[in-house]
């Protein structure tokens, strides 16, 4: 066997084996000294635009398209319910609530990490299963529309689960993802706050109780000055994060390669080279563990 052609044949497998032995000598073995920095101050953005919007009930056909809609929040009617009923149906309803967000004249940190923060409480009747509401985030236009009921490509960032009566809880949700992708595109980004579409149970409520005399009661999006190499903004740079570096390395940012698209390559490289190269991997390196 000619071992020097059948490693030619598998590039990617010796870089993959050649990263990682560094990441062992560089990372595990103590290289990497611990760190002084002192963490920024989070940037918190509240959204510009927001509302519910209901398909069915006494407003239409439930038949997923939206029937009406309420851009205001000032604690009257169906406004920041997030609920699915299908019990009966010409009685079945299902509430959405959207909001959106203008990153564009913000100076972000990079990397950065991002969550949606807000505060969720439970559905007044018992018995009540729990809620399980999910969070999409699809591109904004930071105008409220009946559209934004469906709007997409809609990506599921999280979800929230939420007890009946439970009292008002504050949560979070990891959009590290979307907040990076909108950044890179038109810095703009939109929530979408909805039942599990495949909830078994007919009945599902969950409300925000969000005010416009005060913005600070909507959920806001906590951007922080993310580590170098924590691709997926879990705040730890792991072998979660090798995996995806080891499959950008080598290939230019412009193009990406296989398995690795050109957003994900620009993640990668971490000194802004347009290859994810070797200086890149020793930044990884003095973060890997972290």
């Amino acid at each position: 066997m000619n071992i020097k052609r059948s490693f030619k044949a598998g590039p990617n497998v010796v870089r993959t084996v050649l990263a990682f032995t560094a990441v062992l000598t560089l990372g595990i073995a103590g290289v990497v000294a611990p760190s002084t920095a002192v963490a920024a101050e989070a940037v918190n953005v509240y959204p510009t635009a927001g509302g519910t919007i209901a398909d069915g009930g006494i407003y239409g056909t439930f038949d997923g398209s939206p029937d009406n809609w309420d851009w205001t929040f000032n604690q009257s009617g169906y406004e920041g319910a997030i609920t699915l009923t299908t019990q009966t149906l010409p009685s079945s309803q299902e509430n959405r609530v959207v909001w959106e967000y203008d990153l564009r004249s913000l100076s972000l940190p990079s990397p950065l990490t991002a969550t949606l923060v807000f505060i969720v409480r439970g559905g007044a009747a018992e018995p009540m299963p729990d809620a399980e509401i999910h969070v999409y985030s699809f591109p904004s236009d930071l105008m409220e529309t009946a559209a934004d009921f469906g709007a997409g490509p809609a990506m599921l960032r999280g979800s929230v689960t939420v007890a009946a009566r439970q009292a008002p809880t504050e949560v979070t949700v990891n959009v590290t993802d979307a907040v990076r992708e909108a950044v890179n595109g038109t810095k703009k980004v939109a929530f979408r706050l909805q039942i599990n579409p495949s909830t078994p149970h007919a009945k599902n409520q969950a409300f925000i109780d969000a005010l416009d005399s005060d913005y600070t009661t909507k959920p806001r999006l906590s951007i922080n000055e993310g580590l170098a190499g924590d691709f997926d903004g879990d705040g730890h740079v792991t072998l979660v994060d090798f995996a995806t570096f080891a499959v950008c390395f080598s290939m230019p940012v412009s193009t990406g390669g296989p398995g690795c698209s050109p957003s994900t390559a620009q993640a990668c490289d971490l000194n802004g080279s347009g290859t994810v190269d070797l200086a890149d991997f020793s930044t990884f390196a003095l973060n890997f563990g972290r």
